[in-house]
């Protein structure tokens, strides 16, 4: 070896149990942590339900330089509530009636119509929790 050479060798079973070991549980008290705080960032709503779906949706194994592993809700509307919709929303738009002259809803017991709605605000609870561990 001529001087100023670099020769690396690893055994790749070693390489492997670390991977899946080790790192792998490091990554999945990771997300752990992110579920924990996900949940308590989010809004409980009428029913709790966004809350209580947070959970770790899966692990999916070595990539690049560690585990990948996700973590969010499965509910349809989890994406809106952590992103927003209408002009706070990715269409920064109103919400307007596709079919109808007017959309609908009850509001304090009393039906409300409109013709558009401005939409909410995104809680970005999924991006605070992330953030709090980096």
């Amino acid at each position: 070896m001529a001087h100023g050479d670099l020769r690396v060798e690893w055994d790749e079973g070693n390489l492997q149990a670390l991977v899946n070991g080790p790192i792998k549980a490091d990554n999945i008290q990771r997300a752990r942590r992110v579920r924990r705080t996900a949940r308590a960032l989010a809004p409980t709503g009428e029913t709790g339900a966004l809350k209580r779906s947070i959970d770790i949706l899966d692990t999916t194994g070595a990539r690049g330089s560690g585990w990948v592993t996700r973590v969010g809700s499965v509910l349809d509307y989890a994406l809106w509530v952590n992103n927003g919709t209408g002009i706070y929303g990715p269409r920064h738009s109103e919400i307007q009636p596709r079919h109808a002259a007017f959309l609908q809803w009850t509001e304090d017991g009393r039906q409300v119509r409109a013709r558009s709605v401005r939409g909410q605000p995104g809680r970005q609870f999924m991006e605070q929790a992330i953030e709090a561990f980096r």
